[in-house]
């Protein structure tokens, strides 16, 4: 099979549809917000036709609706959170590929994967053996690659870049330093139930907070879709220019 009929398509075309993705989360974002309010308002409006004296055990349970519904907003703004995120290391693994699959060279540094012991890079004897031709070992390569990409948190990720393609996000990305926040927090929210972790306290600062609870809201999830449109946009334009691709 010919790398062309390995489904690719265009980096143009992989920037616009993830770019169209982050939208239609923030939309939904938007949206689900108003259901809120509006459960907020009806809620509320009961509260404040009951009197404790009159009606106790409803005053109760409307205020333990109301928390709930508090909790639910805060929940859902993780949760989007993390689904933009998810998008990012989609994003990578995507656009990467077609990257590698356009530019066979820039995976065949073997050598230099040995000298530093990276031994995921190399393929073995029976994995060469068992594809067929040069176009499958290509893209087997450069499906490893990316693969990799979904296991390095945001700094080995840079790193990764630095090397393979000379673009530093710590020293190019203008947005850098909030970008690697939102990332680590989104870490924070799914393996520390969104409270500060040693993890986020030694890459982000706030060590005496550690275990305080991380808060999001609506303008910061929108701040992380700017941020992240804006990564797309940069490293799209870096890529582009480097390999003279579209």
């Amino acid at each position: 099979m010919k790398l062309s009929q390995y489904g690719r398509i265009s980096l143009i075309d992989i920037r616009a549809r993830y770019i169209s993705y982050i939208k239609q989360i923030i939309e939904f974002l938007n949206d689900t917000l108003q259901v809120f309010e509006l459960k907020q308002n009806d809620l509320v409006e009961i509260k404040d036709n009951i009197t404790i004296d009159s009606n106790q055990e409803k005053f109760e349970k409307v205020w333990s609706a109301i928390g709930k519904l508090n909790l639910q907003r805060r929940s859902f703004y993780d949760m989007i959170h993390i689904s933009l995120f998810s998008y990012f290391e989609a994003f990578n693994k995507d656009f990467f590929l077609e990257v590698f699959l356009s530019n066979p060279e820039s995976l065949l540094k073997s050598s230099e994967a040995i000298q530093k012991g990276e031994t995921d890079k190399i393929l073995s004897y029976r994995e060469i053996l068992e594809l067929s031709n040069y176009e499958e070992i290509i893209f087997h390569m450069a499906y490893k690659q990316v693969e990799k990409y979904g296991h390095l948190d945001i700094d080995k990720f840079n790193r990764e870049l630095k090397s393979k393609f000379n673009i530093d996000l710590s020293k190019e990305f203008v947005s850098w330093e909030e970008f690697r926040e939102n990332y680590y927090k989104r870490n924070a929210i799914v393996h520390n139930k969104s409270r500060i972790s040693n993890l986020y306290a030694l890459k982000i600062g706030n060590k005496e907070k550690i275990g305080s609870k991380l808060r999001n809201n609506p303008d910061y999830i929108r701040n992380i879709r700017i941020n992240l449109d804006k990564y797309i946009d940069f490293i799209y334009d870096k890529i582009t220019t480097k390999f003279g691709l579209s």
